[in-house]
């Protein structure tokens, strides 16, 4: 039920749907032969999709997200005692053998990266869907499939946290060291706020580390002025809605879930 509501909020509150919503209303005002109402409400709508699809406004936005995860080698990463990966970027089905990648698989190749070198000895990929897809992709960059325990029910990021925390509070019973539990916790860095948060709110049992990666503003923040950062890109439009769900959600939960 949570879930849905906060998809629902996090829909009706992003820029495509308030800007059809005035596109619509502009119609309306066309059919009823209010022409200068009209212009003026399609003006808006137009102006509207514009600003939301400058990269600059994506600049600005991502680079708030961003900004304290700096770029860090996986060699220069502490050791910890386990790797969670939080899902997305990685699309499965049970009919296709094999993961299929959007822009966010780079969180699965940093996750592959830090076991490599060392860094934690087994992998948490945290996801409804991990088996049909980040386990696949996982094994097929050479990690072995002993390494990973998997956390299956998590449908968002708060229900990452609270199932990673019971899986690895339950790992820990019986250990000689009775401490919090330390994770490298692999997401986007645009991501990564809300879910440190989530992690310090529902997990507090567990030390997280950030391992972020899947960047979108940060490491090109020193890149000179262009003019075509001021024009409409519908690449820029995906990003900016992705950007304003993550301040949705984080705010969201820090003002309205206590």
């Amino acid at each position: 039920m949570i879930d849905c509501i906060n998809k629902t909020a996090g829909f009706v509150v992003n820029p495509l749907f308030e800007g059809m919503v005035v596109v619509v209303i502009g119609l309306v005002l066309v059919h009823r032969k209010k022409t200068k109402a009209a212009s003026w409400t399609l003006g808006a709508a137009l102006a509207w999709f514009w600003f939301w699809a400058m990269p600059i406004v994506g600049t600005f936005l991502g680079l708030h997200l961003e900004k304290d995860y700096p770029v860090q080698l996986a060699e220069d990463m502490p050791k910890a005692d386990a790797i969670v990966l939080l899902g997305g970027g990685v699309w499965g089905a049970t009919n296709c053998p094999y993961a299929n990648l959007s822009e966010g698989a780079d969180r699965a190749w940093h996750a592959a990266r830090l076991w490599k070198a060392g860094k934690a000895p087994i992998i948490v990929p945290s996801n409804v869907n991990a088996e049909l897809c980040d386990i696949k992709l996982l094994v097929d960059l050479g990690i072995p499939r002993g390494v990973v325990v998997l956390e299956n029910k998590a449908v968002n990021t708060e229900e990452n946290a609270r199932f990673v925390g019971e899986i690895l509070t339950q790992r820990r019973k019986g250990a000689e060291d009775a401490g919090k539990s330390k994770i490298l916790l692999v997401t986007s860095a645009y991501h990564m706020k809300r879910s440190l948060y989530m992690f310090q709110k529902y997990a507090p049992e567990i030390e997280c580390v950030p391992a972020a990666t899947d960047y979108q503003v940060l490491p090109w923040k020193s890149e000179p002025f262009k003019w075509r950062n001021i024009l409409p890109d519908i690449g820029a439009f995906a990003r900016n809605n992705a950007f304003i769900h993550e301040y949705i959600g984080y705010y969201g939960y820090k003002w309205f879930r206590r």
